[in-house]
């Protein structure tokens, strides 16, 4: 399929810009690199009248739509389902709730596993011995 404008251009130049950086941030902090040129389109008269064909193609197909209110009620709703399908992407949606699931039950799990350990393990007391000019701690697990 030929360009739109094609043969609507007379030229294509580059011109430099030696103040332009080569190396820039976008919004999102992805590097763009550029060689610092700027194309500029020369255009002329068009040859071909593709934007009239365009504009008849267009409005022959307007005339083929359906006359009863009953199918273009149908294909209305045909038409509605598919775009919120294709736009609220069901898939992903399905996609990500079973992800969430999947992660909600993993964090359960190792919740209660690390509930178990605190509950079975005991806690380390500290016993000051006496008899020292400085204070000294020892550490025990509370099965002497």
């Amino acid at each position: 399929m030929r360009s739109p404008v094609a043969g609507c251009v007379a030229a294509v130049y580059f011109v430099d810009r030696p103040q332009m950086e080569h190396v820039a941030m976008n919004a999102t902090g992805d590097a763009m690199r550029t060689d610092g040129s700027l194309a500029a389109v020369q255009l002329k008269d068009c040859e071909t009248a593709v934007f009239e064909r365009q504009a008849a193609d267009a409005a022959a197909l307007a005339g083929s739509r359906p006359h009863s209110k009953f199918a273009r009620y149908v294909r209305m709703q045909v038409l509605s389902f598919k775009s919120d399908v294709v736009r609220g992407n069901i898939v992903y949606g399905v996609f990500d709730l079973t992800r969430m699931a999947i992660r909600a039950r993993r964090n359960h799990t190792q919740r209660v596993e690390l509930a178990r350990q605190v509950a079975t393990t005991p806690e380390p007391r500290a016993e000051v011995a006496s008899g020292a000019s400085s204070p000294v701690l020892s550490w025990s697990d509370g099965g002497e």
